[in-house]
């Protein structure tokens, strides 16, 4: 846990399945799946934008409408990366990203924050950050071009 950061993980255009920074493949498994987002939005207009976005580039896109919802999710599909929303209507973003890091079938996750404030740095805890309001070339820069978006 901590502040160190993990190596970045892209993903590739079209979904076509994960590979690890160790340079092996992620998949099978029960219910896991190469290249799963979770988005974890209290706004369901702005999860379903997020959302709309990410199943462009990702094999399979869940979401959750709080923190709670977001954990038993994760828990059940065990996602590549989670976006949190700094607005979460049970919880704060950074005690789900807290209980995410906590969790050993989960750590391996990227974490990316939601945020508002356009200075926003990645926050402790997370890998990425997007900022709102959600642009596709932002998104795609996050997951293609490394965790901090370029």
């Amino acid at each position: 846990m901590g502040n160190a950061r993990r190596p970045a993980r892209r993903l590739p255009a079209g979904g076509r399945g994960m590979t690890r920074s160790d340079g092996t493949r992620r998949s099978g498994g029960g219910a896991r799946h190469a290249s799963t987002a979770l988005v974890a939005q209290g706004n369901r207009d702005e999860g379903s934008v997020l959302a709309a976005w990410l199943r462009r580039c990702t094999e399979r896109v869940v979401t959750a409408g709080s923190g709670s919802e977001a954990l038993s999710v994760a828990r059940d599909v065990v996602p590549d990366w989670i976006f949190v929303d700094d607005a979460l209507p049970d919880m704060s973003s950074h005690e789900l990203a807290h209980r995410v890091r906590s969790s050993t079938e989960l750590e391996s996750a990227q974490i990316v924050a939601v945020v508002d404030d356009p200075r926003e740095r990645v926050p402790a805890g997370f890998d990425g950050v997007l900022r709102r309001p959600l642009y596709g070339e932002q998104l795609d820069r996050l997951l293609h071009g490394g965790p901090d978006g370029g």
